[in-house]
């Protein structure tokens, strides 16, 4: 059990160069499953994988019913929201319910312009933004979240607000992603 009753699992993927995280993502789901871990008990299971939906193993909580919702986290940089709209396509695909971006700040100029316009281009919105800031890598050090070692901060006061806006969420799409010349298109005119 962790911090304020959380229980957290984090599923390894296999040495560099030797193997597939994404069959690594598939092996915990079928663990998980097995050991009953999806308990009526649970509130909440909330899955951060890898956004690369190039490997089919990561979309296997979507693809096998595991979640009900995705939310794609994404700062403003051309990569980012490159790899953003992969999954956009990934969401498409398995015609699931996209609840939104969440624009984790990097600082670049116009980011919230620039990831905003994204959203909308996709047929969606921005549900939350996460300023930069070094409270979250002194958490880190420690093992423990920016709510935990920071609890009063501005910071940990995001993270709740967000955490309440997506448990409260009721508006889903299923995302029009841009092909890869409509993509440089939108991203030129930020340049």
């Amino acid at each position: 059990m962790g911090y304020n009753n959380v229980k957290c699992v984090e599923s390894g993927g296999p040495k560099p160069g030797v193997g597939c995280a994404g069959r690594g993502v598939i092996v915990a789901m079928n663990l998980l499953e097995r050991l009953e871990a999806f308990s009526d008990d649970i509130d909440v299971i909330i899955y951060d994988v890898l956004g690369d939906v190039v490997c089919g193993g990561f979309a296997v909580p979507l693809r096998e019913d595991f979640a009900d919702e995705v939310y794609i986290v994404t700062s403003g940089e051309y990569m980012a929201l490159y790899a953003a709209n992969n999954i956009c396509k990934g969401i498409e695909k398995l015609k699931s319910r996209f609840g939104g971006v969440i624009c984790n700040c990097r600082g670049i100029e116009n980011e919230l312009e620039i990831v905003g316009s994204f959203a909308e281009r996709v047929g969606s919105r921005i549900i939350g933004v996460i300023p930069r800031s070094e409270l979250v890598q002194k958490s880190e050090i420690e093992a423990k979240t920016v709510v935990e070692k920071f609890p009063d901060s501005n910071q940990a006061n995001l993270y709740r607000e967000l955490a309440e806006t997506i448990y409260n969420n009721h508006e889903f799409v299923v995302p029009e992603p841009m092909d890869v010349d409509e993509f440089e298109e939108f991203f030129r005119k930020f340049q």
